[in-house]
């Protein structure tokens, strides 16, 4: 009985903090007026309309991803294989881009909080305990709601891989890749079906979790691969011996995955297009103080966690203690990606954080342990709540980087259905950010990371559409332009006089080039 009432609690919680994440995006759809249509993305649209256009390609039936926001032709790679994948999920099913995001979106994250849980449970075997860390796990954040105030952001503002109810407001593949990451860890020394399974089952299961992890987030694998590392010499340290069922886990994690990561870091240094975005995609972190901000609370009860985590010294508790040091190093690396590696290290963070609480905070408490406890619940959650609360003015204010007028939308889903791919499309910034998410063509410039040159494609666009400069349209071999409000809001530039209209409305205006027209295409 007391199994199935902790099991009710669980499905029930996790259930209401993903149905939280949902109401914002909810709301924005009932309050877009008319004349407008809702992206379905509240939470950083460059990166939301970037894998709605990886989405799309998936939905022609592509495996190979090609860089949509760049006018360069080039070959295709086998990345980003996931976000193909629900593309190809989309046209099987007939349901829409959006949909199939969010869906996937909040299946993840259900499946995410469920496997903290059962993480949790190797912590400790005192219910109300496991309750306490898993709802610090998946409500917690940091000081950002304070200090943005003053207008600085901290990261647990705007880096939405650095808190786990971020995490899962954002995307679909955070929430994935944090709970492959957590299925590793609680396989390896953690324990996890050490009475139901054998060794070698689980490290089977170890090395597929991590297989699919390459496939979903592969740089997640550097801290996988790190953590396993420290923490197998740490056991080896403690007991004395090797520790041969750990590293024979760790080997086949290494071994199954490894080679996606090698191909991975291949494809971007040999690939011209992907090597030219690499040098652009730089994420370095930001200053330590930053990060103990950005984890306020949080980091401090971890602290007292990790102390009596060392005093205590079991197993589980220690690989919570490596993956945060482990990960704290990582994000100072002298690599392009610093800042992606912080994905999951608020995981080990929130979990040592309750234990710092429950062991060495509330038993020093004589009274007021129940009001103590829900104060730190509400304080630490509070730039949760400040997201929602942004998301909810965002969606009132009908900010234009999350909404598409009636007649861009009409414009798009004509491009869609009657204008290649391989087609280069001239826009505006912002209008190029929504034309290879929402019809599928290149763009001379869309997104600041993966269009090559990007600052310098951003200028020559915006001087076309002020009058300035027309070359941009033989420069990159630009086949239509379109013209609607974003661009009309630049200069309301326009293509040369023999250049014909290829689709009108009351709102926006699809040019074809002369080539095209004479070849009836």
């Amino acid at each position: 009985m007391q199994w199935t009432r902790e099991t009710r609690w669980v499905l029930l919680t996790t259930a209401l903090v993903v149905g939280l994440s949902c109401l914002p995006y909810v709301y924005a759809w009932l309050v877009t007026p008319a004349d407008l249509r809702f992206t379905g993305l509240l939470f950083n649209p460059q990166d939301g309309n970037s894998y709605y256009a990886k989405m799309l390609q998936g939905t022609r039936g592509e495996w190979l991803f090609h860089l949509p926001f760049t006018a360069e032709s080039h070959e295709g790679a086998f990345i980003f294989t996931y976000y193909l994948a629900l593309g190809h999920l989309a046209r099987l099913s007939g349901l829409p881009i959006p949909l199939i995001y969010h869906l996937a979106r909040i299946f993840n994250s259900f499946l995410l909080l469920l496997t903290v849980y059962g993480f949790v449970t190797l912590l400790t075997a005192q219910v109300a305990e496991r309750r306490l860390i898993y709802l610090i796990v998946a409500t917690s954040s940091g000081l950002g709601w304070i200090i943005g105030l003053s207008g600085y952001l901290t990261v647990d503002l705007w880096v939405p891989e650095a808190v786990t109810f971020y995490a899962i407001l954002a995307n679909p593949h955070f929430p994935l890749a944090m709970m492959l990451m957590l299925i590793i860890f609680g396989l390896n020394a953690g324990g996890w079906g050490r009475e139901r399974f054998s060794g070698r089952t689980r490290a089977i299961m170890a090395g597929g979790v991590a297989l699919l992890l390459a496939v979903v987030q592969p740089f997640c694998l550097v801290t996988v691969y790190a953590v396993l590392t420290v923490n197998l010499a740490l056991l080896a340290a403690r007991r004395k011996r090797r520790p041969r069922a750990e590293i024979a886990n760790a080997a086949v994690v290494m071994a199954t995955s490894a080679p996606l990561l090698l191909y991975d870091a291949w494809v971007s240094t040999t690939n011209p297009a992907l090597r030219a975005w690499s040098a652009q995609n730089l994420t370095p972190s930001p200053p330590l103080w930053d990060y103990a901000l950005s984890y306020g609370v949080v980091l401090l009860l971890a602290l007292a966690g990790i102390v009596w985590a060392l005093r205590r010294g079991r197993d589980v508790e220690l690989l919570l203690v490596v993956w945060v040091v482990v990960t704290m190093v990582a994000l100072y690396l002298p690599i392009p990606l610093q800042r992606r590696l912080v994905l999951g290290l608020h995981l080990p963070l929130a979990m040592l954080a309750g234990l710092g609480f429950t062991r060495g905070i509330l038993p020093r408490l004589r009274t007021g342990r129940r009001t103590v406890t829900t104060g730190v619940l509400v304080f630490s959650a509070l730039t949760n709540t400040f997201l929602l609360a942004g998301a909810f003015s965002a969606a009132m204010q009908h900010d234009a980087r999350l909404y598409l007028s009636v007649g861009e939308a009409e414009a798009l889903a004509w491009m869609r259905e009657h204008v290649p791919p391989e087609a280069v499309v001239l826009a505006s910034p912002q209008s190029g950010l929504f034309i290879p998410a929402w019809a599928g063509q290149r763009v001379v410039y869309g997104h600041e990371f993966e269009t090559i040159d990007a600052e310098k494609k951003r200028a020559q666009v915006e001087a076309f559409f002020q009058g300035a400069d027309d070359a941009v349209l033989h420069d990159y071999g630009v086949s239509y332009v379109l013209i609607g409000p974003r661009e009309r809001a630049l200069g309301n530039g326009v293509p040369l006089d023999e250049w014909q209209i290829a689709f009108a409305n009351n709102d926006v205006v699809v040019y074809r080039s002369p080539a095209r027209e004479e070849a009836g295409l």
